[in-house]
C-alpha cells in the first residue's frame, strides 16, 4: 500500500488572505458607525452652527442611518449569485467597488451640499458590508487549512468591531471632520 504524501501549506498565504478578506468587513464597521460623527454636522436641529449639508431634518437623518442596514439586504442575494459565477476572490473584489464610490459620494456630497449623495453613498456602502459578511467567511474558511480556520474566521469578524472602534477613535471630541472620516475610508479597501 502506498502511503499519502502530506504537503503542509504555508501559512503567510493564508494568513494574508484572511486579512484581506477582514479589511472588507473593517470596512463594514466603519459603515455602522459613520453616521454617529456626522449628524451632529449635517442634521439641522444637531448643529452648532452653518451645517455641512442643507436641509437634513431630523426625517432624513433616521433615513440616512437606515439606509446603510437596508442596503445590505440585496447583497445576499447578489453576492450568493456572484459566488457561483465569478468565485469568491472576484466576488470580494467586486465587493469593494459599491465601498469606494459610497465614500466618494461622501465627500463630494460634503463639496456639492447634497443629501441624495449621502443617501446612495449610505445603500452602496451598507451593500458592501453584505457582501463581506457574506463572501469574506466562505473564502477564509476555503482558503485556510483546518487547522487554522478557527483563527483565521475570527479576523473577519473582529473586522466590524475595529471599523466601529477606527471610526469612533476619529471622531473624539471632533479630532477628525467628518468629510476627512469619509475620505480616510476610502483608503481601507473595504
Amino acid at each position: 500500500m502506498g502511503q499519502k504524501s502530506i504537503v503542509k501549506a504555508k501559512k503567510w498565504p493564508q494568513v494574508l488572505a484572511a486579512m484581506v478578506a477582514g479589511l472588507g468587513t473593517l470596512g463594514g464597521g466603519t459603515t455602522l458607525a459613520w453616521t454617529a460623527p456626522v449628524l451632529s454636522y449635517i442634521q439641522q436641529d444637531l448643529c452648532l452652527h452653518d451645517c455641512d449639508v442643507s436641509e437634513v431634518t431630523e426625517n432624513n437623518a433616521s433615513w440616512i442611518v437606515a439606509l446603510g442596514p437596508m442596503g445590505a439586504i440585496p447583497a445576499g442575494i447578489v453576492g450568493t449569485w456572484l459566488l457561483g459565477r465569478v468565485g469568491r476572490r472576484w466576488t470580494l473584489g467586486l465587493g469593494s467597488l459599491p465601498y469606494l464610490i459610497g465614500n466618494l459620494l461622501f465627500v463630494i456630497s460634503y463639496e456639492i451640499d447634497s443629501k441624495i449623495c449621502i443617501y446612495v453613498g449610505r445603500l452602496l456602502t451598507g451593500f458592501s458590508f453584505g457582501l463581506f459578511c457574506l463572501v469574506g467567511p466562505i473564502y477564509v474558511m476555503e482558503v485556510a487549512e483546518p487547522r487554522l480556520r478557527g483563527l483565521m474566521g475570527s479576523i473577519t469578524m473582529a473586522g466590524p468591531s475595529l471599523g466601529l472602534a477606527l471610526i469612533n477613535a476619529l471622531s473624539i471630541e471632533d479630532a477628525v471632520h467628518w468629510n476627512w472620516i469619509s475620505a480616510i475610508c476610502i483608503a481601507i479597501p473595504g
